[in-house]
């Protein structure tokens, strides 16, 4: 029988997430160099994400060809379904039955952003491609936003002091055109409706708190005031700016965007009408290195204050290759752990859906050493073992030791927080 005489408990707690910027000797125990397919548990330490169900069982229809994506997957409050767009056409459905057409001829569509809103009582929802006019939907009709003065293909869209913003059109991507108050299809300039410019092509549109947050390439700026008698445009930063609008989300209190070095925040303060900015990623820098920004899209977890950045490339989407990260919003700072094998088409409905424990999000080979949970690459051995022995056994041979009754049996010694 093994001496254990030299074995003493070392306890310490499974947190600090994925860390891939400092060597391990550096590293804190209980942070990760692999966190694939985990996220905190609210008892602490890590826990394997749960599966999800699909929205509905059937896929969204195609216009000519299997090989083309799903552009939009947005949930409306106003029926209780989703609308999804695939190909040149819009459709909805329930949980259960087949999708029902209820847009068509968007020739050239990109992929959507739309904004959901209540007007005069009615639930409504506008969403814009890129590529074609913007188009309104109250749950029973279909309406171009069309008339004169409205940006003709705009690619991004939200409301603002109860008026509807639009910009990303390509006759002017600095420009943003917003309409009169409390309507959704006035653009007439003598009853408020206007437009206003900046020095970067615009990237996103994002209202926080009191003010529209506008990304561009290389510059953000906010707007501020109630309607065009009193708006004011002033700069955030001139130098930092959004390279991908769908990447653009708020998560307790703090809006996170894709900047040129990773993932960066704009964060409100005490002070009235002030920002701050802050760069968040950089112990998972090398996540966003090499990487084609475009292919970046996200959702944001309410119920676990976490925010979800998928990642596939769009020549080989299927669910193999959708690969992303979590980013958790902790007491010190933010927590990552990455992703994989979750359908992108999906995410949206993600939110919606009810968790279940799918055996295809399985991660590759656990290791079960009893450190809160399952991980895939076992800490640095001299994290805990004291034992001159042990300690050399573990770093030569830890991958295939983890297996034996013997490692078990001494890591089973040790406590999470």
């Amino acid at each position: 029988m093994a001496d254990e005489s030299g074995l003493s408990p070392y306890v310490f707690a499974c947190e600090g997430g994925l860390v891939l910027d400092q060597p391990t000797f550096k590293m804190q125990p209980g942070m990760a160099l692999e966190l694939e397919n985990f996220e905190p548990d609210v008892r602490g330490g890590y826990r394997r994400i749960n599966g999800y169900i699909k929205w509905n069982s059937n896929i969204v229809p195609q216009t000519s060809s299997s090989s083309e994506a799903v552009l939009m997957s947005a949930f409306f409050p106003g029926n209780n379904k989703v609308i999804a767009a695939r190909g040149e056409k819009v459709f909805e459905a329930g949980t259960t039955g087949s999708w029902t057409e209820i847009d068509t001829g968007r020739t050239n569509a990109n992929r959507y952003t739309f904004f959901r809103y209540n007007l005069a009582g009615t639930d409504r929802i506008i969403w814009a491609d890129g590529a074609n006019h913007a188009t309104k939907y109250d749950g029973t009709t279909v309406t171009d936003l069309n008339a004169t003065g409205a940006p003709a293909n705009p690619k991004f869209i939200t409301g603002f002091q109860d008026a509807l913003f639009f910009a990303g059109h390509s006759a002017n991507p600095e420009e943003i055109i917003f309409t009169a108050p409390f309507t959704d299809s006035d653009f007439s300039t003598a009853n408020g409706a206007g437009s206003l410019r900046i020095d970067s092509q615009v990237t996103a549109l994002f209202p926080f708190r009191n003010e529209l947050i506008i990304f561009g390439e290389e510059r953000i700026y906010r707007l501020t005031g109630n309607t065009i008698a009193d708006f004011v445009l002033q700069p955030v930063t001139r130098d930092i700016g959004c390279l991908n609008g769908f990447t653009v989300q708020e998560l307790g209190g703090d809006i996170l965007f894709l900047g040129r070095d990773g993932l960066r925040t704009v964060a409100g303060t005490e002070r009235i009408n002030d920002v701050e900015l802050g760069t968040v990623s950089g112990n998972v820098k090398e996540l966003f290195d090499d990487t084609d920004v475009d292919e970046f899209v996200s959702v944001v977890v309410p119920g676990k204050t976490q925010y979800r950045l998928f990642r596939v490339n769009r020549s080989e989407d299927t669910q193999a290759t959708t690969k992303g990260v979590i980013a958790v919003r902790k007491q010190q700072g933010y927590e990552f752990y990455d992703l994989e094998g979750i359908n992108r088409a999906d995410a949206e409905a993600i939110i919606q859906s009810e968790e279940i424990d799918y055996s295809s999000l399985d991660g590759p080979t656990q290791y079960k050493v009893r450190l809160g949970g399952n991980v895939t690459v076992l800490p640095t051995a001299f994290c805990f073992f004291t034992n001159p022995l042990l300690h050399l056994m573990y770093s030569r041979f830890g991958s295939n030791l983890a297996k034996t009754q013997f490692i078990q049996k001494a890591a089973g010694r040790f406590r999470t927080g």
